[in-house]
């Protein structure tokens, strides 16, 4: 359910530092990362990514500052709680068929 994911990630992007949209297909965007904030001297530093792997059905988070590299759920429950609540239960409708 990969379109649920893409929703999540452009609900949770204007909510976290510096984050954009790169690319809709496949998904890529780039930002400050919320779990090292990426560079102390420079504020435009932008080293977190949320992307797409062709192979998988889920986004992936990863920062190539302090190799955070975790799923677009775990991500969502970690920095935005409220947001993760409403994610699973899109996702646990979705799955029993009453999308």
């Amino acid at each position: 359910m990969i379109y649920i994911d893409i929703k999540y990630a452009n609900m949770l992007l204007p909510r976290l530092d510096k984050w954009s949209v790169k690319r809709q297909m496949p998904y890529l965007a780039n930002g400050r990362c919320p779990y090292c904030g990426d560079s102390t001297k420079n504020k435009f530093t932008r080293r977190g990514y949320i992307l797409q792997k062709s192979s998988l059905n889920y986004l992936l988070y990863y920062c190539h500052k302090c190799g955070k590299s975790t799923t677009l759920s775990k991500m969502l429950s970690e920095t935005n709680p409220d947001l993760y609540k409403d994610y699973r239960v899109e996702m646990i409708k979705e799955s029993s068929g009453g999308g």
